[in-house]
């Protein structure tokens, strides 16, 4: 597992050794940078169920300005802080340990709202990247439902939330006022791209 491109490229990640994650492949993440070009640069990144950090780490060397990284696996989050190190981007990230589900954006720990920045809430870019089983049944009410359409309502209007699942596990077209995009299928896996809808 590298750094593709950009600052950092081919710059080597520590992963785990076990299946506590699934990393993305080397050629998927290529592949789905090559389709996130226009919106990578400048953007404020949510990683969630990051693992070791490959897509946030990834977009923060193609130019993003900031990354918050979350995950609640121990033995992950403890590659991540060493692969932010291994890259230098202490001052570019946020790390946070805690379940992706529950906390709700704008991940801001100890922080009102109305004290943040619109830099600090509203996200650009947001990855969402969890085990496969929780897209297995993916309902509005599900916690994957429940998920996007509660980043709808703290994203950017104009930013794109990408989602990797599996390919039998079709998301629906849209979750509160989060909605498709575009999908992408690869083998068994797939990427839908979604964004807030600014009229629904």
């Amino acid at each position: 597992m590298r750094i593709i491109a950009g600052s950092r490229n081919r710059l080597n990640l520590l992963s785990p050794q076990d299946n506590t994650t699934r990393p993305i492949t080397d050629r998927i993440k290529e592949t789905l940078f090559n389709l996130l070009r226009n919106d990578v640069e400048d953007a404020y990144v949510a990683d969630l169920f990051c693992g070791t950090g490959s897509l946030g780490l990834e977009a923060l060397s193609r130019g993003a300005k900031h990354a918050i990284m979350i995950d609640q696996d121990r033995s992950a989050f403890a590659l991540l802080g060493k692969n932010i190190e291994k890259c230098r981007f202490e001052a570019e990230t946020l790390l946070l340990q805690v379940n992706s589900f529950k906390y709700k954006l704008p991940y801001f720990p100890d922080a009102e709202p109305e004290t943040l920045t619109p830099q600090q809430m509203m996200r650009t870019l947001v990855f969402v990247d969890p085990p496969y089983k929780f897209c297995e049944n993916p309902t509005t009410d599900s916690l994957i439902g429940t998920l996007l359409a509660d980043i709808a309502l703290h994203m950017d209007p104009n930013g794109l939330v990408v989602v990797r699942h599996e390919k039998r596990n079709a998301l629906l077209d849209r979750y509160g006022n989060m909605q498709v995009r575009n999908r992408k299928i690869y083998g068994k896996m797939a990427l839908t791209f979604m964004m807030p809808d600014t009229d629904g």
